[in-house]
């Protein structure tokens, strides 16, 4: 999420919390979504406000309620195991080995 009209047309995103705070070029387009999330009215949270040890704080990240909870409750733990053991991908024994703590980290809210 990122507001074109906030900056000059050869600006280079940075993705950095700092672009979001009071003072970054996307706060105000942030500030206007958190009212509109705070009044109900659409279904948008930010999954990733905080660092729980996995994802870092990403202020950008908007999720649509009704379509992440139809997600969540199909991506157990034991399909994506499956789903990475059968694929062909980089890194793919060292996945496999670390797999419950990349779980927990990174995929379990």
């Amino acid at each position: 999420m990122w507001d074109c009209s906030a900056v000059e047309s050869h600006y280079s995103l940075q993705l950095q919390t700092q672009e979001y705070r009071a003072g970054g070029p996307f706060f105000p387009l942030m500030s206007w979504l958190d009212k509109m999330m705070l009044e109900d009215r659409t279904a948008f949270t930010r999954p990733y406000t905080e660092d729980r040890g996995g994802v870092a704080p990403e202020p950008w990240h908007l999720s649509y309620t009704p379509v992440a909870h139809n997600f969540e409750a199909v991506l157990t733990r034991d399909l994506l195991f499956d789903v990475l053991s059968e694929t062909r991908i980089a890194l793919k024994q060292a996945l496999l080995e670390n797999f419950d703590e990349i779980y927990q980290r990174f995929v379990a809210l």
